[in-house]
């Protein structure tokens, strides 16, 4: 997986909220929020990524769909966390076992 936050903020507690612009071809609502589960794991590594390098809270995640204006607020709560983690524990097993 590659890519970039697009934006991150700070809440009035403190904690962090990372964006993710999405400029895909959905309609309405019903079409982001199915889409936004593709972009689950994503968002859950970006968050990750900015507790681990910040040393601070993420609360949310976000993806907002640019061509309809819709937002689709995903919170960075354990699941997202174990998931970020297995997805890391997955990717470093297999570059472990890469021929080199």
């Amino acid at each position: 997986m590659e890519g970039q936050i697009d934006l991150v903020y700070e809440e009035d507690d403190a904690s962090l909220v990372v964006v993710d612009f999405k400029t895909d071809a959905v309609a309405d609502e019903a079409g982001a929020r199915e889409r936004a589960e593709d972009y689950r794991a994503q968002l859950a590594l970006y968050a990750r990524a900015l507790e681990l390098a910040t040393g601070r809270t993420v609360r949310d995640t976000v993806l907002l769909f640019l061509a309809p204006g819709v937002e689709i607020r995903i919170p960075h709560d354990e699941r997202a966390r174990e998931a970020a983690a297995s997805a890391i524990a997955a990717a470093a097993d297999s570059r472990a076992q890469r021929p080199r």
